[in-house]
């Protein structure tokens, strides 16, 4: 049984985490830092592959984690950083792994702020990133953000 405040805090995380996400993925950790806040999901361990469900299987680590910028909440930036999970067959060395569709090839936003932006022109996202401060830091950090938004949308 999850402590209350745990279950509360998870509880209102997920209303910021595609419901999408959360079939696959559960909600460990939420981080309040100064100029974001960080949800950190993993993997199900109910989620074995396909081609080794029938398997007996161990779990062996996990992949590198996989960081989306969602939609801000609370005057701070949100990232969304998956897990998944590596699996091993027994006697085997061979890892496996699920493939999840999180995000847009080449952006590492997921698909809702993707597409909210994509709808903006450019004087809209100008004022979109010097609204929302966090966002501008991360756009002067990656100064080709804009123009991989623009030649991916239009």
């Amino acid at each position: 049984m999850l402590h209350p405040e745990f279950q509360m805090l998870n509880k209102l995380a997920s209303i910021f985490v595609n419901k999408e996400f959360l079939e696959s993925f559960t909600i460990q950790k939420v981080k309040e830092k100064r100029k974001e806040w960080q949800i950190i999901l993993i993997e199900k361990t109910d989620k074995v592959p396909e081609e080794i469900k029938s398997k007996e299987v161990s779990l062996n680590g996990y992949c590198k984690s996989i960081e989306l910028m969602s939609h801000p909440v609370g005057g701070k930036a949100v990232y969304l950083i998956f897990k998944r999970r590596r699996w091993v067959t027994k006697g085997r060395r061979k890892s496996f792994t699920n493939s999840y569709d999180l995000h847009y090839p080449g952006i590492k936003t997921t698909k809702e702020l993707a597409d909210f932006l994509k709808e903006l022109d450019r004087q809209e996202l100008d004022e979109f990133f010097n609204t929302w401060p966090m966002y501008r830091d991360m756009w002067e950090k990656d100064t080709t953000l804009v123009q991989r938004l623009f030649k991916w949308f239009h």
